[in-house]
């Protein structure tokens, strides 16, 4: 993490290098977006995935570094959305039999190594390929001992998925959201992630905030209360790069 902080102490600007090699920042002056990435560039210690915030910061990041015409897999402008949990509607009905929500694992290993991998390729643009089965196998194993990624089940079958990303005692952030082609348009996604909100609710939890590039995915979001606010670019290489 590197941060810009004026002569007052007060912070004007974050810049963040996951372990997944993408640059995540919130820096909205251009001066402190410059001094940023002059700290990172000077000491960063793992290669660039990719830069995920404002269009604008992200396009002076990846300029900054040099990448700014690299082969990008993934290079999209998403709705950013937020909803005040008190505000959550929780839907009616379903077309389906009995719906019931349970943790991710109790779907299987197989089921979610499958789902995982049509998430891969069809929301983030992974190759198929020895690195996207790296990646599978990883977020699986992921899911298979986490509290925070769940399952909706319709009668013995499960039809989609949703977790949390990132969870802070006031707020979450919605991802991923995936329901397979056989299982959509049954309204199945808007009803589990109104009830993973609704538990995280119910434990205090004040705000989510989520990020679509699909109207179709926004029109479930706003079902349930969500808002857009804002525009974030997700800009995801194809291949890391060193930091020059």
């Amino acid at each position: 993490y590197w941060g810009a902080v004026d002569g007052s102490g007060v912070m004007r600007g974050v810049l963040a290098h996951g372990w997944h090699g993408n640059v995540l920042l919130q820096a909205p002056d251009p001066d402190v977006l410059d001094a940023l990435v002059a700290g990172f560039a000077a000491s960063a210690t793992r290669p660039v995935a990719g830069a995920l915030g404002d269009p604008s910061q992200v396009q002076a990041v990846l300029d900054r570094l040099g990448v700014a015409d690299a082969d990008c897999a993934v290079d999209a402008w998403e709705d950013l959305y937020a909803l005040p949990l008190d505000a959550l509607r929780l839907p009616d009905g379903s077309d389906g039999g009995p719906l019931q929500v349970a943790l991710a694992r109790e779907a299987g290993r197989d089921l979610l190594t499958d789902w995982i991998r049509g998430f891969e390729i069809e929301g983030l643009g992974t190759a198929p390929g020895p690195k996207l089965e790296a990646i599978v196998v990883e977020r699986v194993d992921g899911f298979m001992i986490r509290d925070d990624i769940w399952v909706l089940v319709d009668g013995d079958q499960p039809v989609c998925l949703c977790g949390f990303n990132a969870t802070l005692p006031e707020i979450v952030q919605i991802g991923p959201v995936w329901t397979p082609p056989a299982h959509r348009n049954r309204g199945h996604a808007r009803h589990l992630l109104a009830a993973t909100l609704a538990a995280a609710r119910d434990r205090g939890v004040a705000r989510a905030i989520l990020f679509t590039p699909s109207p179709a995915a926004a029109k479930a979001y706003e079902a349930v209360g969500f808002a857009k606010i804002g525009t974030y670019r997700i800009a995801l290489l194809r291949d890391p790069v060193p930091v020059r």
